[in-house]
């Protein structure tokens, strides 16, 4: 089985002869195959904590336990996605997807190397652009691509950070659909943190919403998600019940921007 915890975790910043609190003493826990998204106004801290749980970044105190290895650096049971794609732009799409699956499956032969990554080209419906190099693809083009890698490396835990912020609407449902159908296929879902500004999104991908507080973030609210999977996005927009976790989740936003708009004019008034 495959947890996350994160204990005590706080993050800060040395910037000149300043200290900038990024994060302050978050606890959270997720299950085995629990999909659980973030959501909290710009610097809050979402990024800098799925740096921490990726090993990327040492937080200033505390510790993240990922099944039962205390976090350190990045790992292979990690697999990430950021907003920005990060694939190699001197690879096609093909050697993007083979390079990643050869470097952290070193027991596969050459030849289940080749079949995995056109199988997960395939998957993604990409097959007809092995060869193309990132910057010949469309945006939507290479967050699957993205995708697809981290599905194909085999991690024990997904980190995702706003991967679908810089899609138009109609590719981000798209790419929902694609997540959750990677995420749900087979015996076994793996534990995911999610990353999100959407409301909707993560009402439609979670089975837990944690709302966090302005810098420095701290957990304000945690939401539990009890609509039943698989979900349709069309029927659970119509329940009550998705009116309100939405209504709900939206105020907890708007009183956190009105907290942080309060404080940014009390910071201009003592700078006067």
């Amino acid at each position: 089985m495959t947890k996350i915890e994160i204990n005590n975790v706080s993050m800060n910043f040395e910037v000149e002869e300043s200290s900038t609190s990024a994060l302050h003493k978050i606890y959270l826990h997720l299950e085995d195959g629990e999909f659980v998204s973030i959501i909290g106004p710009s610097g809050c801290g979402k990024s800098t904590l799925i740096d921490i749980i990726a090993g990327l970044k040492k937080p200033t105190q505390g510790t993240v336990i990922v099944g039962n290895r205390e976090v350190t650096g990045p790992g292979p049971d990690l697999g990430i996605v950021f907003q920005d794609y990060s694939l190699f732009p001197w690879m096609t799409a093909y050697e993007n997807l083979r390079f990643a699956i050869e470097h952290t499956n070193e027991n596969l032969e050459p030849k289940e190397i080749v079949e995995k990554s056109k199988k997960y080209l395939d998957i993604v419906g990409l097959s007809k652009f092995a060869n193309k190099f990132p910057n010949t693809l469309s945006g939507g083009m290479r967050q699957r691509l993205a995708i697809a890698r981290m599905f194909a490396t085999d991690p024990k835990v997904f980190l995702m950070d706003e991967p679908f912020g810089a899609l138009d609407a109609l590719n981000r449902v798209h790419m929902q659909d694609l997540l959750i159908y990677l995420w749900s296929r087979g015996d076994k879902r793996e534990t995911t943190l999610y990353v999100t500004h959407d409301v909707d999104e993560a009402i439609l991908l979670s089975d837990r919403i944690v709302v966090m507080t302005p810098s420095p973030g701290q957990i304000k609210e945690i939401i539990d998600i009890k609509f039943e999977r698989p979900r349709c996005r069309n029927d659970i927009v119509k329940c009550a019940e998705y009116i309100r976790l939405r209504s709900n989740l939206l105020s907890l936003l708007n009183e956190e921007m009105l907290d942080a708009l309060a404080e940014q004019e009390k910071h201009m008034r003592d700078l006067v």
